[in-house]
């Protein structure tokens, strides 16, 4: 719930505010006003509010009969402008889903454009002002980014149409073209009438955002100089005691100034803005850590800050990521928040260039959960990477800080953070080091914890793999690392251990050429353990996925190297994976193409009969648990045709002659009266 300072709204009511002193009375045109003072001295009536970010109810706002009464009357006055309507009043003390919020601002915007297209204009002020009440208090469900994103959206085509019309009164078309050398008295006049209802807005949040909004059209009003009128809306804004609210409106001012006053502001201006926010937000936070949202309330001012610092950078470029910029930040008693903001808001190429203070400094950081400033430059520092002669420092001093977090979930997050970093600029033994650290980790946490890894926990960790496979082009750089199994050993059985396995084969799979030899045990070592994750009770589906990825993988092994150690693979294999029966078609015809090309090659020796022997009798008694029967009918044709081709006549006998009878079987059951050999009478007359 939001409260507006009793001073400013009453000066409103008696028509004393700035704004509408300068429309009373043009002399004021010159008026310079002060500096903000700070508002650290109002910041405990927040102490007495229920604000937060993710708040479960929306609150409605307290009734003021008194200011309500002088409001409207005030309002009529004008151009019968009503009360202004809650905001979503059928959901006031009741919760809203995105959904929801989403259709309201659909509705309220097609409001918008059909009311002005009416030429209903008080209407559209109306709607406008009924969508931005939403900003001065937080949706249930719902953070107060989202909010802020949406209702600007409106805020901006609103200020689209009075500036087009304005532009229209002034002699120009309603495309955007500037105007303002020549105003003409109607455009004038329409300017003032709209700053003139802006005046008469009760509330203070919805008064500025508005103002803001149509902060273009003072330049045809001519009333006060851009410098005033800046300093003006900067005061006000100083007086919102809500932190968050602060925050964004200060940042919707920067974005509506980099927009349309671009050029016109000068540079200590914005500097006066960010000193004036680091005294607040230096001074203000500490008195809401009483508050039980106070967490969440830190999540929505980092995020405002950040877009206020994105406004600053994009006004003032590189002048304004200085280490002494940074510095002030570190040593403020807020410095989590600021240093937060600062690295996420930060132009990556900085971020590289001030990696090492930013590390070191980080580490130092009290009372604020560091382990989310740890990501954020983990995630900056992978896309820029560091100084060569600083890379080892860096990584070091970020890892004695990541080490430092009891949690697991957490401990895995800053992981993820930083293992793309370590991969794209460190080498593999650094990579095999890190990863061994978090193995070790993870150990040391679940010892102290003694609890097995929760559904969340796995979560992360699953994520830091598919960043790791995601980040490495070539597979084989993590198969030749020591740790990287023990790493997948890590993930519990039986879903955890078979979907990680399972992301490694289809990496492996989706590599160019055949499975190196020197990598072929480990790749086979990952698919046993995918194959061991399923248990009796897992689905078809996971059975049907391992079978795939194993057939794959047999699919990548080179037939071009030693054919005994292929032919002892294919044995492992028919071992470890005999509830397959895809594997094990596929092992038979793999093995009758590895006879047939082997007796082509080779001229019959004691040594080559030996191997025949054995790979047609592997092929032999292997067939038989094969339960497709016309799986099995083609099988013994080709263990046949590739018997004979290695002089193995008496296995081609057993398989031709099995394959005649399961003929028999399949014309029998499926009704034919003749039975089609398809050409084994040759292959048996041949023999």
């Amino acid at each position: 719930m939001y409260h507006a300072s009793p001073n400013i709204l009453n000066e409103a009511l008696e028509g004393l505010d700035p704004l509408s002193a300068l429309l009373l009375d043009s002399s004021h045109a010159d008026l310079e006003f002060s500096a903000p003072t700070s508002i650290a001295h109002q910041w405990d009536e927040i102490m007495h509010q229920t604000v937060a970010v993710f708040k479960l109810q929306i609150e409605s706002f307290p009734e003021q009969k008194t200011m309500r009464e002088k409001v409207a009357l005030r309002l009529k006055q004008l151009e019968g402008i009503e009360k202004i309507p809650e905001p979503l009043s059928n959901q006031t003390k009741s919760q809203i889903s995105l959904d929801e919020f989403y259709v309201y601002i659909r509705k309220t915007k097609l409001e918008m454009l059909e009311l002005w297209k009416s030429d209903q204009r008080v209407a559209t002020l109306n709607s406008i002002l009924r969508a931005t009440l939403n900003l001065t208090h937080s949706l249930p469900a719902l953070p107060y980014p989202l909010v802020y994103s949406s209702v600007c959206d409106l805020l901006e085509a609103f200020g689209d149409l009075v500036y087009n019309r304005v532009i229209c009164k002034a002699g120009g078309k309603s495309t955007g073209q500037q105007k303002e050398n020549f105003v003409s008295k109607e455009a004038s006049e329409t300017s003032k009438n709209w700053l003139c209802k802006i005046s008469q807005i009760p509330d203070l949040v919805c008064k500025l955002y508005v103002e803001i909004a149509l902060i273009r059209v003072h330049s045809f009003a001519k009333i006060e100089k851009p410098e005033q009128t800046l300093a003006r809306i900067f005061l006000c804004i100083c007086e919102v005691t809500d932190p968050v609210i602060y925050i964004y409106m200060l940042a919707y001012l920067l974005k509506s100034v980099n927009n349309h006053m671009h050029g016109k502001v000068s540079s200590s201006w914005y500097e006066d803005v960010w000193q004036t926010t680091l005294l607040n937000v230096s001074e203000g936070l500490p008195k809401l850590q009483k508050i039980p949202e106070y967490e969440k309330m830190q999540n929505s001012v980092v995020a405002g800050l950040e877009l206020l610092l994105f406004g600053l950078n994009w006004a003032l470029g590189s002048s304004f990521w200085t280490l002494e910029n940074i510095q002030k930040c570190v040593s403020s008693s807020q410095s989590g928040v600021l240093v937060h903001a600062l690295v996420k808001a930060m132009p990556v190429g900085y971020c590289s260039e001030h990696a090492l203070y930013l590390t070191e400094a980080i580490s130092g950081i009290k009372g604020y959960p560091i382990d989310k400033i740890y990501i954020a430059l983990g995630n900056k520092l992978a896309q820029s990477g560091v100084q060569k002669s600083q890379r080892r420092k860096v990584l070091s001093l970020a890892w004695r800080g990541i080490s430092y977090s009891l949690d697991i979930k957490k401990f895995v997050q800053v992981s993820e953070a930083w293992i793309a970093y370590v991969i794209k600029y460190h080498n593999t033994k650094d990579l095999d080091v890190i990863i061994g650290e978090i193995i070790g980790g993870l150990k040391s946490r679940l010892q102290l914890t003694k609890k097995p890894l929760a559904t969340s926990e796995i979560n992360v960790l699953l994520s830091l793999l598919t960043k790791m496979l995601h980040e490495t082009e070539n597979f084989w750089t993590l198969l030749s690392l020591d740790n990287f199994l023990s790493f997948l050993e890590m993930f519990p059985k039986p879903y955890a251990r078979f979907t990680a396995s399972k992301e490694c084969l289809v990496k492996a799979i989706s590599q160019k050429g055949d499975i190196p030899l020197f990598f072929l045990l480990p790749v086979l070592e990952i698919c046993r353990f995918t194959y061991n994750s399923l248990t009796s009770t897992s689905p078809e589906d996971d059975k049907k996925q391992v079978s795939n990825l194993v057939c794959g993988v047999i699919k990548k092994i080179s037939t071009h190297w030693d054919v005994d150690a292929q032919l002892d693979t294919y044995v492992d294999l028919r071992r470890d994976f005999s509830e397959l029966e895809d594997v094990l078609v596929l092992l038979i015809e793999r093995c009758c193409q590895l006879t047939s090309e082997t007796a082509e090659r080779k001229t019959s020796t004691d040594k080559s009969d030996s191997f025949f022997t054995t790979c047609t009798a592997f092929i032999f008694i292997t067939i038989p648990s094969i339960r497709n029967p016309k799986k099995r009918l083609q099988l013994y044709i080709k263990s046949g045709d590739s018997s004979i081709k290695a002089s193995c006549y008496g296995t081609a006998e057993a398989s031709l002659t099995e394959a005649v009878e399961r003929q028999w079987c399949i014309s029998y059951l499926e009704g034919k009266e003749d039975l089609d050999l398809d050409g084994l009478e040759v292959k048996v007359l041949f023999h």
